[in-house]
């Protein structure tokens, strides 16, 4: 079995202790891998690719969707993995900030201080359902990322550029 796949079950299991992964391994070098990761009533389709990361796949993906969320390490894959299967949502989603900042292992207060705010704001900024784009991609590259926007139609999958001139 592929070194990655093996630590990737290996940190699902120390924070997932009744947790089981079931492997197909591909019939090529070069294939993909699936994986069906299950714990009490919660189940989670896992796509790796070598070289190119774990794709984490949503209950609103449709068939030949590619994966809703992608992981470069197996560390990063398993600790997001960890959360949408201990999360008290019915059916966890998309990540909000608060499940990116924690991700990411930040806390509100060292979130703040890199973005420039004061941490009630990151508190807010994480209940709110609304916000502005500016503000979203300046804690989004405070995290480490950059914040791209897309969108999406019947027949495209469309990049927007976001304007960075002020009015």
């Amino acid at each position: 079995m592929d070194k990655t796949i093996e630590l990737f079950k290996k940190l699902l299991s120390k924070k997932l202790p009744d947790c089981v992964v079931n492997v197909d391994a591909p019939a090529r070098a070069d294939g993909n891998w699936w994986l069906a990761v299950g714990a009490g009533k919660k189940r989670h389709t896992v796509e790796y690719r070598p070289g190119r990361g774990f794709g984490l796949f949503n209950d609103a993906a449709g068939y030949g969707e590619g994966p809703s969320e992608i992981y470069r390490t197996p560390e990063r894959a398993a600790k997001r993995l960890v959360q949408l299967m201990t999360t008290r949502k019915r059916k966890a989603g998309r990540a909000g900030l608060k499940e990116i900042r924690e991700l990411y292992g930040q806390s509100q207060v060292t979130l703040a201080k890199k973005a420039g705010v004061k941490q009630p704001a990151i508190s807010r900024f994480e209940k709110r359902g609304e916000v502005k784009l500016s503000t979203l991609a300046a804690t989004i590259k405070a995290l480490g990322g950059t914040l791209e926007v897309r969108a999406r139609f019947a027949d495209a999958d469309v990049p927007i550029a976001l304007s960075t001139s002020k009015g």
